[in-house]
């Protein structure tokens, strides 16, 4: 018989290949985000100031939180806010304090109205005469000495209740007489005394 043949040889089986390394995912960039420009901060916007107006009798001085404004009507530009102002009436003196509030954007007028002051009641006077027998050294009026060293004396005086005193101071007599009188508005009256004779 023919010989056998060899069986024909297996190729050696090859490993697979390694697979290729795994490459980490590279790591993110992060960019830095800019530096912010800086914010300017707007200042503060000034508080407008507000026209007020003062009025009160014309030549009366204006004062202001303390401050002399000159004579009414005045015309000032007030911060708003709390404020007093002083009256002061140029003829009689009085005074008048007003406290105010100044509301932004909103003018505004303080008015004051002083009251007319009474005119002083008219004092009706009469005439006082005064007589002493032989004279008087002082005569005194209501405390006050009027005349000296005559035997008449006249004057004027307002209407009412008057004390008279009728004074001598002489060597040969000292005395002194005292008299009260109601003397009418208009009237006359006459007081006369005697050192002589009267007390």
């Amino acid at each position: 018989p023919p010989p056998e043949k060899p069986p024909p040889e297996t190729p050696p089986v090859q490993p697979p290949p390694d697979p290729p390394p795994v490459q980490p995912p590279p790591d993110p960039i992060v960019e830095k985000p800019a530096d912010a420009p800086p914010v300017d901060v707007p200042p503060k916007p000034a508080v407008a100031e507000v026209g007020y107006t003062f009025k009160t009798k014309p030549g009366s001085a204006v004062i202001v939180d303390g401050r002399s404004r000159g004579t009414a009507p005045v015309e000032l530009d007030l911060k708003p806010g709390k404020h007093s102002v002083v009256f002061v009436e140029g003829g009689t003196g009085q005074k008048k304090t007003l406290n105010f509030v100044v509301k932004a954007g909103k003018p505004g007028t303080v008015e004051w109205e002083f009251p007319d002051k009474a005119p002083a009641p008219v004092v009706a006077m009469g005439t006082l005469q005064l007589e002493a027998t032989p004279f008087a050294t002082k005569y005194v009026v209501d405390g006050k000495q009027v005349a000296a060293s005559k035997s008449f004396h006249e004057l004027e005086l307002a209407a009412g209740r008057h004390t008279i005193e009728f004074v001598i101071e002489d060597p040969s007599l000292t005395k002194t007489i005292k008299r009260v009188v109601e003397l009418k508005g208009g009237g006359n009256e006459k007081v006369a005394v005697n050192f002589l004779t009267d007390t």
